[in-house]
């Protein structure tokens, strides 16, 4: 396959964790599933996850959370559509199941071959960098950074911060 992309032009690749290394949806079911079963109910694959997503966006569209408050409040939206409620301690443990989400069986070995080549950084709003329980992409072993940028901020500046991380 042709692009038209001088690949030989850049000396590092920045990608989104999850959804890109890590496999969202088979590890947002299987925790969506172990919490709904303990109360009898189900759905199918689609509905569940159109479910949550309807109710991430909603969260989303409001005042900050953590995502692992996000996925709380996405279970505990999806349980009241299909009739039931969840403890305090589902929707907490449910929130930390991030941690237990599986990468994409091509995941490591892509890494891999790039990082043969490439510098490469992962960029991701991950909540477990910021209240340091894991330093890495739990699945990949690639180091996560955290580079606060305040709203408007001049783009050549977090360039030259992702630089002096991965310099060190």
């Amino acid at each position: 396959m042709t692009t038209g992309i001088d690949y030989s032009a850049f000396d590092a690749l920045t990608f989104d964790c999850y959804g890109t290394l890590i496999d969202w949806e088979t590890g947002l079911l299987a925790g969506l599933r172990a919490v709904l079963a303990a109360h009898g109910v189900d759905g199918a694959d689609d509905e569940l996850l159109e479910a949550y997503a309807d109710a991430e966006a909603t969260l989303e569209n409001g005042p900050y959370l953590p995502y692992r408050e996000i996925l709380a409040g996405g279970l505990r939206a999806v349980a009241a559509i299909l009739g039931t409620s969840i403890t305090d301690g589902e929707a907490a443990t449910f929130g930390g199941s991030v941690a237990d989400w599986p990468a994409f069986p091509d995941s490591a070995d892509a890494l891999a071959r790039l990082a043969r080549r490439y510098k490469l950084i992962i960029l991701s709003n991950v909540d477990m960098a910021l209240d340091d329980t894991g330093p890495v992409c739990q699945d990949t072993g690639m180091p996560t950074f955290v580079i606060h940028t305040p709203v408007g901020v001049n783009q050549i500046g977090i360039r030259k911060a992702i630089r002096e991380a991965i310099a060190e």
